[in-house]
């Protein structure tokens, strides 16, 4: 018999076995019968005896076969079908004719006895699932990178991640903590539930930062969820940290966090800590971009341009704008008596202390050479009278000492008002009124603010 054929087969190689031992048994049968059951001699030993016992041999062989066909042989053919089927499925899902590995609807095989075949089953399906895991996490990164590669600013960046999360993750919220500068634990972002930042809660963070652990809660904790206040089944916090940043994801969820779902945040926060240094990176450029390296005050290009928004967003809200001109006075003798690194140091610090006299939604540039354009947004011209002022008394009262020397240093202003309601001017024509308005606070003995009035 072709050696192929007998063992290049394990069903074939069973059958075989099957019958030569139904024929074996058959050929034992004659003396076994003669012997122990007491048969006759004559009837044992005949053509049609050995026939008989030979061919019931054969047919028990047969029946055996078959009996291990119906049982054990279609089991592994579901096995087959199945292997087959994921395989089919992967393939579908490599080649891009199917948008997700989940779409397979029959990946696995039923567990319907309690041997060898039940055992082979529950680990075939174990592994399925490890498979299908694994897809799925990678479907859910692919689409996480698609978002944030599309992210420029931090803030966006936080927003996108915390809307990732809730919405693939079915989370009650999420928050993201960030150390700052002086080492403290500040919010970054919030989604769907509201803590207040006690000491005590700034100090676990920190030290769950320090073990850089996952650490889990459960149901301890009550928080405001929207306008009510709910009491998470479980909390878990992510610990974060790239080079000199550190950060802390809290996750809120009425569920347990399985090692397969830590796994996939994890991965999404490796993401996430790529994004936010390019996050980072872009800020930075935006900002040397928008920002005069010596006053730290937005540059001419950029603080108009901060202008003409908050100009539209005024006439279409019919709300006031002021306008405030300030002008160095005298600025060139400073620079001819002291010189101008001392120039220099009177400009940074005047840009020091407008930054600090503004609100955060007004805009202050530096306009020109010694010249800083401000815009007080939604305000009248009392407010941008009484403003004006107090930087003035503040810049004439503040001492300029630069290598030992004090340099006397005053201001003058002008002011331009804007009022939707009475009347419409362009940002032009504002720039153009404070301008004149600082001009006659020059002419009429400088260190003074005088506000436009049209003749």
């Amino acid at each position: 018999m072709n050696k192929r054929f007998l063992f290049g087969s394990a069903v074939k190689q069973s059958l075989i076995y099957m019958l030569l031992m139904g024929l074996t048994i058959g050929i034992a049968f004659v003396p076994l019968s003669q012997k122990f059951l007491g048969l006759p001699v004559e009837k044992v030993y005949t053509v049609d005896f050995f026939a008989i016992t030979i061919i019931s041999g054969l047919f028990v062989g047969g029946i055996s076969y078959f009996i291990l066909k119906i049982t054990i042989l279609a089991r592994l053919k579901d096995f087959s079908e199945n292997i087959e089927s994921i395989s089919r499925n992967i393939l579908d899902y490599q080649m891009g004719q199917i948008s997700s590995i989940q779409e397979c609807k029959n990946c696995y095989v039923k567990i319907n006895s309690n041997d060898i075949i039940g055992a082979l089953a529950i680990k075939y399906n174990a592994l399925i699932r490890v498979i299908r895991s694994e897809f799925y996490q990678h479907e859910i990164i692919k689409e996480y990178s698609k978002i944030i590669s599309k992210t420029l600013s931090i803030e966006e960046l936080n927003k996108n991640t915390t809307d990732f999360l809730c919405r693939n993750l079915d989370l009650l919220g999420i928050q993201i903590y960030k150390t700052t500068a002086n080492g403290k634990i500040a919010l970054s972002k919030a989604k769907g539930i509201h803590t207040d930042l006690t000491n005590d809660m700034e100090k676990s963070l920190l030290d769950i930062l320090d073990e850089n652990k996952i650490r889990e809660i459960k149901g301890e904790q009550i928080v405001e969820y929207g306008t009510a206040k709910v009491k998470p089944q479980f909390i878990c916090l992510f610990p974060l940290k790239h080079f000199n940043k550190e950060w802390i994801f809290v996750t809120y969820s009425n569920y347990y966090i399985t090692k397969e779902r830590k796994n996939l945040v994890l991965r999404i926060l490796n993401e996430y800590k790529i994004a936010y240094e390019s996050a980072e990176i872009y800020e930075r450029m935006q900002d040397m971009a928008a920002i005069d390296e010596l006053t730290g005050l937005y540059n001419r290009r950029f603080g108009m341009k901060r202008l003409n928004e908050e100009y539209k967003r005024a006439l279409r809200i019919e709300k006031c704008m002021c306008l405030i001109m300030l002008d160095i006075d005298h600025f060139k003798s400073i620079n001819d008596t002291y010189g101008h690194q001392a120039g220099d140091y009177v400009l940074s610090t005047i840009g020091k202390i407008l930054s600090e006299s503004f609100r955060s939604e007004d805009i202050v540039m530096r306009y020109g050479g010694e010249e800083f354009l401000c815009v007080l947004c939604n305000s009248n011209s009392e407010g941008a009278i009484k403003r004006a002022e107090e930087i003035r008394k503040k810049i004439e009262e503040f001492d300029f000492i630069y290598r030992d020397h004090k340099i006397p240093v005053t201001i003058s202003g002008g002011i331009s008002i804007l009022d939707m309601k009475k009347e419409k001017k362009t940002p032009e024509e504002l720039i153009r009124e404070a301008d004149e308005a600082l001009y006659t606070a020059k002419r009429t003995g400088r260190n003074r603010i005088i506000t436009y009035a049209p003749l």
